[in-house]
């Protein structure tokens, strides 16, 4: 029986699978993840994996998970991504509106300044109201 065999079919299986590999990645432990279920695939899913372990190998500063946790980093796109629907999408993605590059980049400098912080708020107005 090789390891493969039924890990596919086995939802459970997949699941305790992933859950250690976020272990071990939440650990900065990524040479240890466990690939090898993989290793005697070819065509689509062989080139994901090869592209996987080329993209760990060339980002292991980039994925050094534990030294981030340790600093209170955030690990997860999840707050990246509200923070772009809060300051891009909402304003300048509404229905019939065309910006012009000038134009997108201001707008999107002051929501910056307004979700920010108050302090920064206060300050840009201060200092537009003396200009």
């Amino acid at each position: 029986m090789n390891s493969r065999e039924g890990f596919l079919d086995n939802i459970d299986k997949q699941n305790l699978w992933v859950s250690k590999q976020i272990i071990l990645l939440k650990e900065s432990n990524y040479q240890q993840l466990e690939l090898s279920y993989f290793d005697n695939n070819t065509g689509k899913l062989a080139e994901k994996i090869y592209s996987l372990k080329r993209y760990l190998k060339n980002h292991e500063d980039m994925i050094d998970y534990k030294k981030y946790l340790s600093k209170v980093y955030m690990i997860g796109s999840g707050v990246v991504e509200s923070s772009n629907k809060k300051v891009v999408s909402q304003r300048l993605k509404q229905s019939g509106m065309i910006w012009s590059h000038k134009g997108a980049n201001a707008i999107m400098f002051i929501r910056v300044m307004y979700f920010s912080s108050s302090q920064s708020w206060t300050k840009l107005w201060a200092v537009s109201k003396v200009a």
